[in-house]
């Protein structure tokens, strides 16, 4: 009976994701790195901000659920109506998406890696970042889903 409990809890825990924890040490992984990257260039370091995580999460999420990589989610929401509503009034504001990575170090990589994401983890516009992973279902032609959005609040300098 316990076996069978077991396999019951194993078998949740692959449907739900992954836990609380995890995901805190993913966002801080991915935190860590583009902050480092930003250090390596003279940069600030981004602060993070939960209603950019909320946009983050929604849409790597919807991304995973639905199987496909855009800057416009399936409800056809662009990511100026996706931050905006969460509260945030931006003055600035920008996305990095990534599909396949296994890590944030793999993710982060990707995105240095190409000219026009780099830019983004790079700019001096940007003050605050919300950043998530999505792990896709098995039925995925990708694996975890990866969102940052970049912003700077408005009336911020």
């Amino acid at each position: 009976m316990r076996r069978r409990a077991v396999h019951g809890l194993i078998l949740l825990l692959a449907i739900l994701g992954p836990t609380a924890a995890a995901a805190q040490s993913v966002h801080a992984d991915l935190l860590a790195l583009i902050n480092r990257a930003r250090a390596d260039h003279g940069l600030a370091a981004l602060r993070a901000n939960g209603n950019l995580d909320v946009a983050a999460r929604g849409h790597a999420a919807d991304m995973a659920v639905n199987d496909f990589l855009s800057h416009v989610g399936s409800d056809h929401r662009t990511l100026g109506d996706r931050v905006a509503a969460t509260g945030y009034a931006f003055a600035y504001v920008s996305e990095a998406l990534a599909a396949g990575p296994r890590t944030a170090a793999q993710a982060v990589h990707l995105w240095l890696t190409s000219a026009a994401h780099r830019d983004l983890l790079l700019s001096p516009d940007a003050r605050e970042v919300g950043l998530a992973a999505a792990p896709a279902p098995i039925t995925s032609t990708h694996g975890t889903y990866w969102a940052a959005v970049f912003g700077r609040r408005f009336g911020e300098k």
